[in-house]
């Protein structure tokens, strides 16, 4: 196949159809061609010249919204097309090709299929082939975004940025290709995978050749050890470096680490309302966020803000700005619970956490502890008052 110089990527390279007696070959079924570029379409009919005089061999320009055009008739071009097209006839002892070609090169509105067909007399289908020529179309936007920052400019430097260390997903997004962009993020020189890329026709064109708007989505954890790495995007068209687009950051990553200090309590075995404390101090921190919460380290139990079960029960009271307490009270110390050990969790809005232990000692003397004692002084205060 010619090509002229234009690149034109052959899907499949020959098929042949039958109708009973009636046999048609085509040298292509799929192609991406560019704009200018000159492919020839053999179509090969079994049949000679006397045949074909009653059953004309047609080529056909069938849009995708429907539409048909009459090419020729055998090597006869129609009138108005002969600047356009060109079909030459060859023959063999045996068969008949009709070889189209395209005068001015392909098209725009070239994109869709070109059929070859043998009608009858009573232009009945006797027997046809169809090759599908995708016009290809470049990359007209390409957009890049992770976290509030967004870049559209593309070719330029590496845009630094600095965000802090966590979970994100940059999404790489381009516009009105054809074929489809294939979209590739890349941390480092480690190709990210995540989801598969999503293909949506732009149904916002009118006029061919369809194009496809793609997006692309991973998810990346980032750490300090990616301080200084270039995130970026590449798409391609039809595998082509000369139809790339690309778009990078260069990464600074920082972290934010929680202050938190955590008073230990000791109690014996029966105390009640024993309480481990622990403040955590970092910037934005409220009790009303979900990202704190005390753990059993034996089991994994999570005591959330506010949870009351299983004699536990967490508090938290805003301190100043940027700093709060948590508290785990138990109800009544047992065995177990100096066997556990409880900490304290704080997960920032990255999802990276932060662990601290608040130690339960045990005391074996005999004697009670403050807590205790400061309990039944209570009581002996509120039992006198009662009476």
């Amino acid at each position: 196949m010619e090509l002229s110089g234009k690149i034109c990527l052959v899907i499949c390279a020959f098929v042949s159809v039958s109708n009973g007696q009636y046999e048609l070959n085509l040298n292509a079924v799929k192609e991406f061609v560019l704009v200018g570029a000159t492919p020839r379409y053999v179509c090969t009919v079994n049949q000679n010249a006397n045949f074909l005089i009653g059953n004309p061999l047609k080529w056909e320009k069938r849009g995708r919204d429907g539409s048909k055009v009459v090419i020729s008739v055998l090597a006869n071009v129609e009138e108005g097309l002969s600047s356009e097209y060109n079909v030459q006839l060859d023959t063999t002892d045996s068969a008949m090709s009709f070889t189209l070609s395209f005068i001015e090169g392909i098209k725009e509105e070239y994109d869709g299929h070109f059929a070859c067909v043998l009608y009858n007399k009573s232009n009945t289908v006797l027997a046809e082939k169809m090759v599908e020529v995708n016009v290809i179309q470049t990359i007209k936007k390409t957009e890049f975004k992770i976290s509030d920052q967004e870049q559209t400019v593309v070719g330029s430097p590496a845009l630094a940025i600095r965000l802090e260390e966590g979970t994100y997903k940059p999404i790489c997004k381009t516009e009105g290709s054809n074929p489809p962009a294939v979209v590739k993020i890349y941390l480092g020189t480690t190709e990210e995978m995540g989801d598969p890329q999503v293909e949506v026709r732009d149904t916002s064109r009118t006029q061919p050749p369809q194009v496809y708007n793609v997006e692309k989505t991973v998810t990346i954890n980032l750490k300090p050890d990616d301080n200084k790495k270039i995130l970026k995007c590449v798409a391609k068209v039809n595998n082509e470096d000369s139809m790339k687009t690309e778009i990078s950051y260069l990464l600074e990553v920082f972290s934010i680490q929680p202050e938190i200090s955590c008073s230990n309590s000791t109690a014996m075995k029966g105390n009640k309302f024993v309480e481990l404390t622990c403040m955590i101090k970092v910037p934005g921190i409220t009790c009303e966020s979900e990202n704190i919460f005390w753990e059993n380290g034996n089991n994994g139990d999570r005591y959330d803000i506010n949870y009351n079960q299983k004699g536990l029960r967490v508090f938290c009271l805003m301190q100043v700005q940027g700093s709060v307490s948590t508290t785990l009270r138990i109800d009544a110390v047992t065995d177990d619970n100096f066997k556990t050990d409880y900490f304290v969790v704080y997960v920032n809005k990255h999802k990276t956490s932060t662990r601290k232990q608040a130690v339960l000692n045990q005391n074996y003397s005999g004697a009670p502890s403050l807590q205790y004692i400061f309990y039944l002084m209570c009581s002996a205060l509120l039992a006198a008052i009662l009476l």
